[in-house]
């Protein structure tokens, strides 16, 4: 649940963070790990770490923590990596280290794994065409906890015309590469419900090109956009699914996970192999729409 008192305690922040994964947990249980449960859990780590920010100090310095990827997004998994940026709005020194130790180690303490980068505002005035990967993640920038002031000079100075259009071209060269993996098909026995074509990863990416190219697109698409919503809240069940069962960040849809799958996703049927058949034609048909989506955007 979110913080109420400033206590930075270890035995507070794990009592915080236990109980909002436990929450979780329940609501995955029930067949429920959807967008708005996800979203839900994110907004219970941000107060978390707004928490982590405040007892970080003293340091009076201008700084901003960002969330990044499906943080950004509010897409946070069970297992999920808590990918930050420590964003200064000036140098980095002895202080701006200080504080960056002071405000990580006690997630590190909490087995937390956390997909962290530390820059300063002057970083994003060269573009870092060596790892377009960063690039996209920070198109899903959202600030959590410290200066807006500093989130917003990021902005102004990251969004530009001749960026996005490195990193739509970058997008497009790692999407080619990503189904070039799976032989460049959604048809998968045991699929990938991140990674695969069809999955969230192209969902992801689908929106990305609309908004880098035209934020109407998507109207205009094979899927109104009420079916691809449900697209993208069914696979994030799933992957919620696969993430309870195995207590790790697993994604891959594998035989034995089906059956478990379809059983809590509640599917009806005599038979197990009946529920699974259910549940893998309804992956299937929403992989289909994220799929014709993306060759449409």
């Amino acid at each position: 649940m979110s913080v109420t008192q400033p206590d930075s305690s270890g035995s507070a922040l794990r009592a915080t963070l236990d109980a909002a994964r436990e929450e979780l947990r329940a609501a995955i249980g029930r067949g429920a790990g959807g967008r708005a449960t996800l979203e839900r859990y994110a907004d219970r780590v941000d107060a978390l770490i707004r928490q982590l920010c405040a007892d970080a100090g003293p340091y009076d310095g201008p700084v901003a923590i960002i969330a990044l990827g499906g943080y950004g997004r509010r897409h946070l998994c069970l297992h999920s990596d808590i990918d930050l940026l420590v964003l200064f709005g000036g140098g980095i020194g002895s202080a701006e280290e200080r504080f960056v130790h002071s405000f990580l180690n006690p997630l590190w303490d909490l087995g937390v794994v956390v997909g962290h980068q530390v820059r300063d505002i002057g970083d994003f005035e060269r573009l870092e065409t060596d790892n377009p990967e960063f690039l996209l993640a920070l198109l899903d920038a959202r600030p959590v906890a410290g200066a807006r002031s500093v989130f917003e000079r990021f902005g102004a100075v990251f969004h530009q015309a001749a960026t996005h259009a490195f990193i739509l071209r970058s997008l497009l060269a790692l999407i080619e590469e990503r189904h070039a993996q799976f032989n460049d098909t959604l048809y998968q026995l045991e699929p990938d419900v991140k990674d695969a074509p069809g999955a969230l990863r192209d969902l992801s990416a689908t929106r990305t090109i609309a908004m880098l190219t035209d934020p109407l697109l998507l109207r205009r698409g094979p899927a109104d956009a009420a079916r691809f919503d449900d697209a993208e809240d069914f696979l994030l069940r799933v992957r919620s699914t696969l993430h309870l069962e195995c207590g790790r960040n697993q994604n891959v849809l594998s035989h034995e996970l089906q059956e478990r799958t379809a059983e809590l996703l509640g599917y009806p049927g005599a038979e197990p192999r009946q529920r699974v058949e259910k549940l893998m034609s309804d992956y299937f048909r929403h992989a289909r729409i994220v799929s014709r989506s993306l060759e449409w955007a």
